[in-house]
């Protein structure tokens, strides 16, 4: 399989006191969202946190089975196909990755359902810079010290 389907954005060192961790945190991001794109991309420049970005829900697939994913940023409106409908075969590809998933919706139901299909934490569509970066950072420390 070829792996020019998803752009690898960032890599190699990180900053000496974000993590003490040898090998490089993967972070898959599966939105159409330019603007999500380009803040990960500039954040993690230069760390050890690696940021791959796909826009298809084939990529996303794709980019689970070629690569060990540590987290995975995903929009359930990526494509046709509805977040829900991915999640069960992400999590079977990969149990242990950790998701999150960005959304306008952010009512009790849905938010009840991503809990049920193993989603860590939502967060709004609409959010402020720097909120995303930081989840990252926390999400990547978390799992760091473990």
């Amino acid at each position: 399989m070829s792996r020019d389907l998803y752009k690898k954005s960032s890599k190699s060192l990180l900053k000496p006191d974000a993590i003490d961790r040898a090998d490089s945190f993967v972070v898959l991001l599966a939105t159409s969202e330019l603007q999500i794109s380009e803040e990960l991309n500039s954040t993690f420049k230069n760390t050890k946190i690696e940021v791959l970005n796909v826009n298809s829900t084939k990529d996303l697939i794709l980019a689970m089975t070629e690569r060990q994913i540590d987290l995975l940023i995903f929009d359930p409106n990526l494509n046709r196909l509805r977040g829900l409908e991915v999640l069960p075969v992400v999590k079977k590809l990969r149990p242990q990755v950790r998701v999150i998933v960005i959304s306008e919706d952010m009512s009790f139901e849905t938010r009840e359902a991503l809990v049920k299909e193993g989603v860590t934490y939502q967060l709004p569509k609409q959010m402020k810079p720097g909120q995303i970066s930081q989840v990252i950072t926390t999400v990547v420390r978390k799992l760091s010290s473990n």
